[in-house]
């Protein structure tokens, strides 16, 4: 459940151009952000004997107003990051059709495509976890094991690895470095959507924090090792933050003389990206329907189906929603310009309810509903995991007002684009939250 909602190719190029020091980010990273974000996610799914994830949280520790906007902030977040997704799937399919003019086969294919992911969870959560399983085989193990056997296959037959790795791995630490690793922190988003297993695992004290070690182990070394096969076959220099995978993919086929290899990777890139989309889909909607089950806000559009007992008109309204977007982006000259845009509308609104999270440990340290199953025992360690996430958070939050290199914009109008997502959930919270309150 961890690899689909989390691990995604995609990341891989845009780390990629930082070569061997990409080692050092994808670990440092990991440490900072992922490993804290796991073990307090599980503390505070294990003292709650309900469902509900980061919203019931922060209504716990400071009420409902502060729980309500960080769901309308998550909610945004998700808005623009589908779209960012879908495009990086359909550019993937692109180059089967050696399309150049991408824009508007990328917004039609993404629609079609996020409405077909929408409709086969409304029909019930058994066909999201059965086309999950599919989609971790398919687009995520596959194409990582063919990247693996290509720069495998390339090395061999006396190609020279075109980003030298005998030097190199120290980070330069100048400001677009820092900018850039706090980035790095949405490769490892999404752990506390699967945070409730914390609670119903057997034995969840011993084998919890296995798991998450686990977890982190294989999905920080795919990550690394995929990084690494990248720069085999094609320099860090050159490899463009979008379509750095399908550069080397074709870049060896045309020396390996292998035909085919693009195309196939290419579709397994597209089936990966929609299975962590599919992940992603039902997570903002039922976090909401699960705040409106207990009583905590009135949200119509919630209610189940009568049927398939799924959340239907608020799964179509997120829907229409991501299309409008897609449409919207249609607009831009190059699908990088897109990736940034909607790259920054996500940041600061899907940061912020982490920060909140990870405050209401402090707050709820000493609460629990029910016999705790798994609990940090060194009270000094959970302090201090508690704090590097939060600060690793509050870090990236800051740096993220920071332009970047590749936005060619002024620096006001970056700040009110990154602050459009915030400022507009704060707006939605303050209008509807009475409309939206139990009597």
């Amino acid at each position: 459940m961890n690899l689909i909602g989390i691990f995604s190719l995609r990341q891989i190029p845009y780390v990629a151009q930082y070569g061997a020091s990409s080692i050092i980010l994808w670990l440092f990273v990991a440490c900072g952000f992922f490993i804290p974000l796991a073990l307090i996610c599980g503390e505070l799914g294990s003292r709650f004997s309900k469902g509900g994830g980061i919203f019931l949280w922060i209504n716990k520790a400071f009420g409902v107003k502060v729980a309500y906007f960080c769901l309308i902030c998550y909610l945004l977040s998700c808005l623009a990051f589908f779209p960012m997704m879908l495009y990086f799937a359909a550019n993937s399919l692109a180059y089967i059709f050696n399309l150049q003019a991408k824009s508007y086969f990328i917004a039609i294919f993404s629609i079609l495509s996020f409405f077909i992911l929408t409709y086969i969870n409304y029909r019930g959560f058994e066909y999201t976890k059965l086309i999950n399983k599919v989609f971790v085989y398919f687009g995520i193990l596959f194409p990582t094991l063919l990247l693996i056997v290509v720069a495998l296959m390339f090395y061999l037959t006396n190609h020279k690895i075109t980003t030298p790795y005998n030097s190199g791995y120290l980070i330069t630490l100048d400001l677009n470095t820092l900018v850039f690793s706090s980035t790095m922190m949405f490769a490892f988003a999404g752990l506390e959507l699967s945070t409730m297993i914390g609670a119903k695992i057997d034995n969840a004290q011993k084998n919890y924090p296995k798991a998450i070690f686990f977890s982190a182990f294989i999905i920080v070394g795919i990550y690394i090792l995929g990084t690494f096969c990248v720069n085999v076959i094609y320099p860090a220099k050159d490899t463009d933050i979008l379509d750095g995978i399908m550069q080397a993919i074709t870049y060896a086929e045309n020396n390996l003389g292998f035909k085919g290899l693009s195309q196939l990777m290419a579709f397994s890139l597209f089936v990966g990206t929609l299975g962590q989309i599919n992940s992603w889909l039902v997570a903002p909607i039922y976090m909401l329907a699960n705040a409106s089950k207990e009583g905590i806000i009135k949200f119509y559009e919630a209610k189940p189906h009568p049927k398939y007992n799924t959340p239907y008109k608020a799964l179509f309204f997120q829907a229409f929603l991501v299309s409008i977007i897609c449409i919207f982006c249609v607009f831009f000259n190059k699908s990088q310009d897109i990736y940034w845009l909607l790259s920054s509308l996500t940041t600061v609104s899907y940061f912020l309810p982490y920060i909140a999270m990870f405050l209401a440990y402090f707050k709820l340290k000493n609460y629990c509903e029910n016999e705790l199953e798994f609990k940090i025992q060194n009270q000094i360690l959970s302090y201090f995991l508690a704090i590097l996430g939060l600060s690793s958070v509050v870090f990236a939050l800051i740096l993220s007002f920071i332009t970047p290199n590749e936005e060619e914009q002024s620096e006001l109008i970056y700040f009110l684009q990154i602050m459009s997502s915030p400022i507009l959930a704060l707006i939605i919270a303050i209008f509807s939250f009475n409309k939206t309150r139990n009597k």
